[in-house]
């Protein structure tokens, strides 16, 4: 199956706490909204019922042009061909 990878894509608040529950991971709702206020981008990706499977962002730190941080918060595991 292909999915598509969107950037800065909407995603609702509680979307990324469930997700993230989802694959045995604590919630962290207090994380969400605040979180896409410090990205530079983010990207998910839906499944065919529009439910978020994945979800990454990237940020820089606050004021430098340093290396950003590539977070990956959950998705599926990739199984390999």
């Amino acid at each position: 199956m292909n999915y598509k990878v969107i950037i800065n894509m909407p995603i609702s608040n509680h979307e990324i706490p469930e997700l993230r529950e989802l694959v045995g991971w604590g919630r962290r709702d207090k994380d969400f909204p605040i979180l896409f206020k410090r990205c530079n981008f983010w990207a998910g990706v839906r499944n065919k019922n529009n439910k978020l499977i994945a979800f990454g962002y990237v940020r820089t730190r606050a004021g430098t042009l340093s290396p950003g941080q590539l977070g990956r918060v959950a998705g599926p595991p990739v199984r390999k061909r």
